[in-house]
């Protein structure tokens, strides 16, 4: 029986201490507050989307996309507009770490956050102090992104190419304190509380399991894509839809109570026709949600930790789905270990308003996973070097 052990324990880095002011929750007022919980997803489209969201707030249209530019602009939204999901549409994400030298920390990031696939980028408290999240259209263009990653930097990647997808979805609620691996429409947090809204929150374990199981893998509830072992039929896309993507992947207009009309524009194309194959790309998983995208940070989430497991690889399958099913999970994936600085193969993300309640919940994670698992630590990251989304 192996022994008990607990989470290595890493120095903070000198990123921590100027993170901490990042860190604040931002001052918001009520209506502020109530965009952020319910904007999250199902953004209308329609001619004049702002004003048919902004009715459920009891907001003007023009209210709505100024209120919305004034979260962004003080980064309590970090983007507006589709989330696209990169491996719907026959691409690939990989996450990756670097060991940068601390003389070297800023150069390398400069030159990490210059690639266009580095969709995310953070600086976590472990030997491997820097974690991005690459994104690619092709699988050869991620091989080359890497080597390209290497040539600049001159320091070896570390790649965790997705061997399972167990769970992936996220609600952040303001204040910090709700948990955020929850699968609700976005209609059940306009009270701020997903979890108290009767017939849509997950209660439990058992409920989030049997929610995961009914989700086709490329369902908006879950934000989760199909595993390439699924059996799901990955959506054909065409041609003309590759400028659409590239016209909107970094966001709508602010400017109009038209921002589909302006698509249109922008593409010599009829605004039914935006309209209409944004539905399709949505329904068929490529568009994974229209919304908001808070800044955890801001909104109260201030510790966020990865937190990672060395789980018998005869019991990975089993635990992973349930480990993905806690309620705080918000990303639960199987990924290769990368010997022998790397043991781990079972990646958690939590999310909590401080850093003793992370940690416990790593130590939830850590008792589920029993005898089964031979060792764990806990990455907190520390900055945030570069929150992008995907670019193609």
């Amino acid at each position: 029986m192996p022994q008990a052990e607990s989470a290595p324990k890493h120095p903070q880095t000198p990123g921590t201490a100027s993170s901490d002011a990042r860190r604040q929750a931002a001052e918001l007022t009520a209506l502020e507050a109530s965009i952020v919980n319910t904007l999250q997803g199902d953004f209308p489209l329609t001619h004049r989307p702002f004003d048919v969201a902004g009715q459920r707030l009891d907001l003007s249209g023009e209210q709505l996309r100024s209120t919305i530019a004034s979260l962004l602009e003080r980064k309590v939204l970090t983007r507006f507009g589709p989330l696209f999901q990169i491996e719907r549409m026959g691409g690939q994400f990989v996450l990756a770490a670097l060991q940068v030298p601390e003389e070297r920390y800023d150069e390398v990031t400069a030159q990490v956050n210059a690639f266009d696939a580095v969709a995310h980028n953070y600086r976590r408290e472990h030997a491997l102090n820097m974690w991005f999240v690459l994104a690619t259209s092709t699988p050869a263009g991620m091989q080359q992104a890497i080597a390209d990653i290497e040539q600049a930097t001159g320091l070896p990647v570390h790649a965790f190419p997705k061997l399972e997808e167990y769970f992936v979805g996220m609600r952040f609620t303001v204040g910090g304190e709700q948990p955020v691996g929850v699968v609700a429409p976005a209609d059940a947090l306009e009270a701020g509380n997903a979890r108290n809204a009767p017939g849509t929150a997950i209660q439990g374990v058992a409920d989030k399991l049997d929610a995961i199981r009914a989700d086709d893998g490329a369902g908006a509830q879950s934000d989760a894509s199909a595993p390439p072992d699924s059996g799901v039929a990955v959506p054909t896309l065409h041609d003309e839809d590759w400028p659409l993507i590239r016209a909107c992947q970094a966001g709508l207009a602010l400017d109009t109570d038209t921002p589909y009309a302006t698509l249109a524009s922008q593409l010599g194309w009829t605004e039914d026709r935006v309209l209409q194959r944004l539905q399709e790309l949505l329904d068929a998983g490529i568009i994974r949600r229209i919304g908001v995208v808070p800044n955890h940070y801001a909104i109260g989430y201030r510790f966020n930790a990865m937190g990672v497991f060395d789980v018998d690889d005869a019991a990975i399958a089993r635990l992973g789905p349930q480990v993905g099913a806690l309620d705080f999970v918000t990303h639960c994936y199987r990924r290769p270990r990368d010997l022998p600085l790397w043991p781990y193969n079972l990646f958690a993300m939590c999310h909590g308003s401080s850093r003793e309640a992370v940690l416990q919940q790593i130590a939830q994670v850590r008792a589920l996973l029993g005898t089964d698992c031979r060792g764990h630590d806990a990455l907190f990251s520390t900055r945030i070097l570069k929150k992008s989304g995907l670019r193609v």
